[in-house]
């Protein structure tokens, strides 16, 4: 009994499966355009961050003090030996030298009192 059962459930499954028709599938014919491409020279830009180091690199220390007025160079331009590269402000030196001149008369007027107490 087992065996017919199994027997007509196999059947049955193949009858199933076997009878559906196959789908055939036909390629739809399509009319495309067809063009020639355009040919030109094109530029790509692209900007990118970066910092360039030079090979020998120098230093400068001001020897005086003071705020700078005009910078003479720019950064990497080539300099001949004593070519002024810097101007500093001269109203610090002006505004020493007026000091110094009235110290240094002040000390004459000192002296001078001390030398003539008669007066």
């Amino acid at each position: 009994m087992k065996q017919i059962l199994i027997l007509s459930g196999l059947c049955a499954l193949l009858c199933h499966t076997g009878c559906h028709p196959k789908e055939e599938h036909h390629e739809e014919s399509s009319k495309l355009l067809v063009t020639s491409p355009l040919t030109t020279d094109t530029t790509i830009m692209r900007e990118f961050v970066c910092q360039i180091k030079s090979i020998r690199n120098i230093e400068l220390r001001a020897q005086e003090k003071g705020y700078l007025q005009e910078v003479l160079v720019d950064e990497g331009q080539h300099v001949r030996a004593g070519q002024l590269l810097f101007r500093i402000m001269p109203r610090l030196y002006e505004a020493e030298l007026l000091k110094a001149e009235a110290e240094a008369q002040a000390a004459e007027n000192r002296s001078a009192e001390h030398q003539d107490p008669g007066r």
